[in-house]
């Protein structure tokens, strides 16, 4: 297999970090990106997810004692990959502090550690878990086939592949992804289309075993730099995230390839227009913060008080000024946001319904089942039946 193909894939294809270990050494990149780990201790971050890994098991989802997150593929010959660190939602300052508690961080380090976390990327549940379904296919598919095929897996020339015919991931100019990158977070959709248009009469690179699969592929990589590019004009990432999951639940539902062509246009319309929106909204800061909050904290008990007392407002002032900026209640923002993020649930998890409205605070199943139906038109249950691919 080659590594350092694969290594790009991954870096520059899926925009994730990676590194490749022989034997428990790195070997790409040579110099290693920041972690928990290299600030508190000054080691590779793999020393701090080595002890929590199944020798037996090819690939496995691992997250450390600093909370990071880790996807971790077992290749032949003691070759490891390693795709992280990660974050699949924000580590707060009272984590932190358990930390130092512990005594796994220095006091010292406490303030640098919280700067390191703010930055640390941010990937959702089922990106997460699709990427490394991804990279597993990869690593037992096409690239697997270059050994077998008797060419020297890890030393020869991607150019002699490409003379040879061989598989070969074939990449669009990076200008281009640059630019749709900076057009998708101003919120300009007719451009983001146009240069979708341009980047889209090159060469793909052959993902899997069959086109259907490649296209599947490779869309759900676009979907998850759109999903990036969408964020850092100014989405909401949980709101970024819900779209990214639901677009890559309907590419996996699809099996045509034409509709999935129809499907990447709307996922740029949709990513473009939700960084447009976020620009013209109209709510003050005060309310962004306090949204920016409910989002953040769905799992967890809320009340009026303790938003105020979090964001330092009188309870009176932000409930009044909530109502007249978003035209319905908090407590009706807070039950629709639950309902949308429960969505999640049902399709990507077998959690029972009872057990989902136990998890996003609704006081029983039937007022979950009351509050889906006013929300969405529809039961739980008939959601899930909808939108689960067999």
């Amino acid at each position: 297999m080659n590594y350092s193909e694969l290594f790009l894939y991954i870096y520059d294809g899926m925009r994730l970090p990676v590194a490749i270990y022989k034997d428990g050494e790195r070997i790409i990149p040579k110099k290693g990106r920041p972690s928990a780990n290299l600030i508190v201790n000054g080691q590779d971050s793999y020393l701090s997810i080595q002890e929590r890994m199944k020798q037996e098991t090819d690939m496995q989802y691992v997250q450390n004692v600093f909370y990071e997150d880790f996807i971790c593929l077992l290749g032949e010959k003691g070759y490891l990959v390693v795709v992280g660190p990660l974050k699949k939602g924000p580590i707060r300052r009272g984590q932190v502090t358990s930390l130092v508690k512990r005594q796994l961080v220095p006091y010292h380090k406490q303030s640098l550690l919280l700067h390191y976390y703010a930055s640390l990327q941010t990937i959702s549940e089922s990106q997460y878990y699709m990427c490394g379904k991804l990279i597993q296919k990869l690593m037992e598919g096409p690239l697997q086939r270059r050994q077998s095929a008797g060419l020297d897996a890890n030393n020869a020339p991607l150019v002699d592949d490409m003379e040879k015919g061989a598989f070969v991931f074939h990449h669009s100019p990076y200008y281009l992804e640059q630019k749709i990158t900076k057009l998708i977070a101003s919120g300009d959709t007719e451009g983001s289309r146009n240069v979708l248009s341009l980047i889209n009469t090159h060469k793909k690179a052959h993902l899997a075993n069959n086109d259907l699969r490649s296209h599947k592929n490779s869309l759900i990589c676009d979907c998850t730099f759109m999903t990036r590019a969408a964020i850092s004009g100014g989405v909401n990432p949980e709101v970024a995230f819900f779209h990214s999951d639901l677009f890559i639940r309907e590419i996996e539902s699809e099996f045509d390839i034409v509709r999935l062509e129809k499907l990447e246009i709307r996922i740029i319309n949709e990513f473009a227009s939700l960084v447009k929106e976020a620009k013209e909204n109209k709510y003050s800061q005060t309310i962004r913060s306090v949204m920016d909050y409910i989002v953040s904290h769905l799992k967890e008990n809320l009340s009026l008080r303790m938003i105020a007392d979090a964001l330092f407002v009188n309870p009176s002032y932000v409930s009044g000024l909530f109502s007249k900026e978003v035209g319905f209640t908090m407590n009706h923002y807070i039950k629709a946001s639950r309902v949308a993020e429960s969505k999640w649930d049902l399709c990507y998890t077998n959690n029972t319904v009872a057990n989902i409205a136990l998890i996003y605070q609704f006081s029983s199943q039937s007022y979950y089942i009351a509050c889906f139906k006013e929300i969405t038109g529809e039961t739980p249950l008939k959601y899930r039946r909808r939108h689960t691919v067999v």
